[in-house]
């Protein structure tokens, strides 16, 4: 017989993405701005999506929450490495 813990509550959620950051990580970054979030994407992993799912200059991003500016961050820093392409 085996007992199986069962985490009803899990603090983080786990991703199979990498190296892109944390929540945690983020919400320390918002902290001490001064900005208090609970839950902001982390601006890399919002960076790598915008990559792989813009083809061309003429790809629009629209963040339908704009809740801790993660998207719009990510595409700002985007804009400024390649003038505008995203």
């Amino acid at each position: 017989m085996r007992y199986k813990k069962e985490n009803v509550e899990p603090r983080n959620i786990l991703s199979v993405l990498r190296n892109f950051g944390t929540t945690e990580k983020s919400k320390t970054y918002l902290k001490n701005l001064g900005i208090y979030f609970s839950y902001p994407k982390p601006v890399d992993l919002i960076t790598y999506l915008v990559k792989i799912g813009c083809y061309d200059d003429r790809s629009i991003v629209l963040d339908f929450f704009a809740g801790s500016t993660s998207t719009a961050e990510a595409i700002f820093n985007l804009n400024s490495e390649n003038k505008g392409f995203h």
